[in-house]
C-alpha cells in the first residue's frame, strides 16, 4: 500500500500466498443398538407399516420358523444380512406390535421388533460467523474449521507473537481497537516497529491476529493475541538482531513471511 493509504485496508481479507494446510473435521455418528423393550416412541408414524424384523434362535429350523411366521400371519419378504435374521410382512390389517408380542413370546425367536424408520437427528447450530464484515471471504480461515476452535478459545493477550517484517501500522483499528484493553498489539517505544512502509507487515500481523469479532475489517487466526511488531533493514544481521529481541522478552513464536539465503547468524 502506499505511504499515505487508509489504514483500514491494509489487512484485505487475510490470505497471504504460502503453503496451506487442509484440516480432516472427523465427523462422529453414534448409533444406539440393543434388544431393548419397545420404546414409548414406537407408534405407527415411527416404523414401516405391516413390516416386522425377527431374528430366530439359531436352533430353530426352517419348519420352526415357518410356523412362527405363520402364527402371526407373515411371510418373508426377504433375510437380512445379520445371520437368522428375517424381515417379514405381515398379511392386511395384521398389528405390527401385536405380531411382535406375539413373536417374542415364540421360544424360537430371539427377538422381534418394527422395522423403525430412520430419520437424521437435527443438526445443532454451527458456531457464528464473527462480526466481521469481510470474514465471509476469509476462505483460509472457513477451511481449517476456525469458528469451531473460537466456540472454544479465541485466544489471549497472555500469548506475543513476534511479526519480523517492515514494521506494523500500530493504530490500524483491526489490531488496535478502540482501547488498550481491547488492543492486540505488544509495543515499546523506540524499540519497536510502529510504522510499516509497503503494508505486508501490517497484513501478515491481521493473518495472525487482526480483533475477531469486532465488526472491523477480517478475524485473525487468534482473535485475542498479542502481536510484536518487529523491523529489519540492512539484512539477516538486522533479523537476526529482531529474533534476540523477541526472544529475551519471552517470546516463543514469530513469523516471518519472507526469503532470504543461508545464514549463520540467523
Amino acid at each position: 500500500m502506499a505511504r499515505g493509504g487508509s489504514p483500514r485496508s491494509i489487512l484485505g481479507d487475510g490470505r497471504l500466498r504460502g503453503t496451506s494446510r487442509n484440516v480432516l473435521i472427523a465427523v462422529l455418528v453414534a448409533c444406539v443398538v440393543g434388544a431393548a423393550p419397545l420404546p414409548a416412541a414406537a407408534t405407527p408414524g415411527a416404523y414401516v407399516p405391516g413390516e416386522v424384523a425377527v431374528r430366530f434362535r439359531a436352533s430353530a429350523d426352517g419348519a420352526d420358523r415357518a410356523a412362527a411366521r405363520e402364527r402371526v400371519g407373515a411371510s418373508v419378504e426377504r433375510r437380512l444380512a445379520h445371520r437368522n435374521t428375517q424381515l417379514v410382512e405381515l398379511d392386511d390389517g395384521r398389528s405390527v406390535l401385536g405380531a411382535v408380542a406375539a413373536l417374542e413370546r415364540d421360544p424360537d425367536v430371539l427377538y422381534a421388533e418394527p422395522n423403525y424408520r430412520v430419520q437424521p437427528d437435527q443438526a445443532a447450530p454451527g458456531p457464528a460467523a464473527p462480526a466481521d464484515p469481510m470474514f465471509g471471504s476469509q476462505w483460509n480461515l472457513q477451511r481449517i474449521g476456525a469458528p469451531a476452535v473460537w466456540a472454544q478459545t479465541a485466544g489471549s493477550r497472555d500469548v506475543t507473537v513476534a511479526v519480523l517484517d517492515g514494521g506494523v501500522e500500530v493504530r490500524h483499528p483491526d489490531l488496535a481497537g478502540s482501547s488498550p484493553e481491547e488492543s492486540n498489539l505488544w509495543t515499546r517505544a523506540g524499540e519497536t516497529a510502529e510504522r510499516d512502509g509497503s503494508g505486508h507487515g501490517t497484513a501478515a500481523a491481521g493473518v495472525v491476529g487482526a480483533i475477531g469479532d469486532n465488526g472491523i475489517g477480517i478475524s485473525g487466526v487468534n482473535q485475542r493475541v498479542r502481536i510484536m511488531p518487529l523491523s529489519f533493514h540492512s539484512g539477516t544481521a538486522d533479523l537476526a538482531d529482531a529474533v534476540e529481541y523477541a526472544d529475551a522478552h519471552g517470546v516463543r513464536m514469530a513469523n516471518g513471511s519472507l526469503g532470504i539465503p543461508w545464514s549463520q547468524a540467523m
